[in-house]
Parts: structure tokens; C-alpha cells; sequence
């Protein structure tokens, strides 16, 4: 990854946290987990964590319809050439250490 790819990385990861701030205050808690950005800048994979579990699909849908507003907040906030298109996903990672950790506190 190139230095620019990971400035890009880290300001996006800033502004959607605010976007998503903005969006969930009904008591779900939607968490960036990683960034992958493509090599031209135009599409991003956003990795989440959603809290409670339960909402994760609910605020999936959400994002995902979410995501013409969340490129105009974007393009409010930077100066990029291109803003790019952005797809969510489940971090199951996330999930998958918080579940080693519980196994490891047991013993």
C-alpha cells in the first residue's frame, strides 16, 4: 500500500465515522474495522462491525442505501479527485477475535 492509499485510508475511515455518527443514534453502533481502497482510487471496500449484532443486517441495508449521501458528505469534506463508490461488509475477523479472547479469558 502506498503512502497515499493510506492517508486516503485513514481520512476516509475519519469522515464516515462522523457520517456514521450522524446516522446511528437510535442506539446501534456501526465501528470501521478496516479499508480497502482500489489501486485508481474509484471504489472502496469498507469493512464494519455493527452493535447489537442483531441490527447488523438492518444497518447493512442502511449503509448500503446510504451511500449516494455518504459520497456528497465526502465530497464536502476532502478535496479528492475522485470520490470513490463504496461497499460494505461484515468484518467477520472482528467477531472472530473478540470470541478468541472470550476463550482465552475461560481458562
Amino acid at each position: 500500500m502506498t503512502l497515499r492509499e493510506e492517508k486516503i485510508n485513514s481520512l476516509l475511515k475519519r469522515i464516515l465515522s462522523e457520517f456514521f455518527a450522524r446516522l446511528t443514534s437510535g442506539g446501534c453502533f456501526v465501528n470501521i474495522t478496516e479499508i480497502e481502497i482500489a489501486r485508481d482510487l474509484k471504489f472502496a471496500k469498507i469493512f464494519v462491525s455493527i452493535y447489537p449484532e442483531k441490527e447488523s443486517s438492518r444497518m447493512l441495508k442502511m449503509l448500503k442505501k446510504k451511500g449516494g449521501e455518504m459520497r456528497k458528505y465526502v465530497g464536502t469534506k476532502t478535496r479528492l479527485k475522485f470520490i470513490p463508490f463504496f461497499e460494505f461488509q461484515i468484518d467477520k475477523g472482528e467477531k472472530n477475535r473478540q470470541r478468541i479472547e472470550e476463550l482465552l479469558l475461560k481458562k
